[in-house]
């Protein structure tokens, strides 16, 4: 797999001509353009890259006067689900959406705040919020992500989790005894106090299963029912929060290719940074968690009431905070605790911004640029 992984990257590193960059990034000559390649694990339909990435790439096109190009590889053609990021830190590609949770052992630190999902009840909070724990509060997660050879840039703020089932689990009595997808873990312990059966597996491999009945539910954004095109199976949702995942690694790169970029070619993703993360939530899950449901509603497909479900999550979130801390040190964060309020204190923050700003794209983008983008050095992430 590496060895393909590098023929395709070396067939994507051609060379063109560049043209004269944007004065407002600070490119004044042509220069020679690099050619990234961009390893995603989804299709090309999933929200992030209309939303998010193709917007992202086709501006750092312009604003570099066509010295940075990035070409998008989808659907695990590269970089496969379980090994996409050692093969990014391998540098089979130059960037790639990241999971996190699929390298719990080598990113404890990052994994831990992704564990936090539960606590939150505002998409937007969460994604600011996770932008400046990890970008600004979090140098135990930036020493991690460089002894890894990474470089975190970018996240995409996911939706409220629904239980999306192919049965009928939308009660607690409902749910006891369902077999649900989950990544272990936080997930796992939600999962089984709702009385449910944890099955850890990737969301390719959960296609798969609940086609087949082998999984009754999953956990995930109303987006996914289309982005993973799972309309047959899926019967129900639960209209509740089962926790707002972190925001994924929209745009994580190999570190030697991001030292690689001249200095105005780190500076232009940065100054591009702010607007991807707020574009890539409200344009990208928010909007097409929206359009999903109306159109699942119009299949047939059952929303539910999850009041029952909240008013779990909030009790089992205060719950498993000695949990969370006792597990986090047991994988190596050291300041389990520290990281903890830290973050609790971003998220607090994050909930009274926007509630002044919205869904204004305008003063969401704004909001992360002055408290977030704007107080990072791109020699130190």
């Amino acid at each position: 797999m590496r060895a393909e992984g590098n023929m395709v990257r070396a067939r994507g590193r051609k060379i063109v001509a560049g043209v004269a960059a944007a004065a407002a990034i600070g490119f004044s000559v042509a220069a020679e353009a690099k050619e990234l390649i961009y390893g995603f694990l989804g299709p090309m339909t999933h929200p992030s890259i209309d939303s998010a990435a193709k917007p992202l790439f086709e501006k750092l096109d312009k604003d570099t006067g066509g010295a940075l190009k990035w070409k998008i590889v989808p659907n695990g053609q590269i970089l496969t689900a379980a090994g996409h990021i050692s093969g990014l830190r391998d540098g089979i590609a130059d960037g790639t959406y990241m999971i996190t949770p699929y390298a719990r052992s080598d990113l404890p630190n990052l994994n831990y705040v992704f564990d936090l999902f539960q606590f939150g009840e505002n998409t937007l909070a969460v994604a600011g919020a996770t932008m400046e724990t990890i970008l600004l509060n979090c140098p135990e997660c930036i020493d991690e992500l460089k002894r890894n050879n990474l470089v975190f840039l970018i996240g995409i703020g996911l939706t409220p989790a629904k239980l999306i089932c192919a049965k009928d689990a939308m009660t607690l009595a409902d749910v006891k005894g369902k077999k649900i997808k989950g990544t272990g873990g936080v997930e796992a312990r939600w999962i089984e106090a709702m009385g449910g059966v944890h099955l850890n597996m990737t969301m390719p491999d959960a296609v798969v299963a609940i086609e087949r009945g082998t999984i009754d539910c999953f956990l995930g954004p109303t987006a996914f029912i289309k982005s993973y095109g799972v309309w047959g199976p899926v019967k129900h949702v639960s209209n509740s929060n089962m926790g707002i995942f972190r925001t994924m690694g929209l745009l994580v790169m190999n570190r030697k290719s991001w030292n690689d970029l001249k200095p105005a070619e780190r500076q232009a993703i940065i100054r591009r940074s702010a607007e991807t993360v707020a574009g890539g939530t409200i344009n990208g899950f928010m909007a097409f968690d929206d359009i999903v449901e109306k159109e699942a509603r119009e299949k047939g497909v059952k929303f539910h009431d999850g009041a029952e479900f909240d008013k779990l999550r909030r009790e089992h979130a205060q719950r498993d905070r000695a949990v969370l801390i006792e597990d986090a040190k047991g994988r190596g964060v050291k300041d389990a605790d520290g990281l903890l309020e830290r973050h609790l204190r971003d998220l607090d923050k994050w909930h009274k911004i926007v509630a002044t700003t919205g869904k204004d794209m305008e003063k969401v983008t704004k909001a992360l640029w002055d408290e977030v983008y704007s107080k990072v050095d791109p020699s130190k992430i």
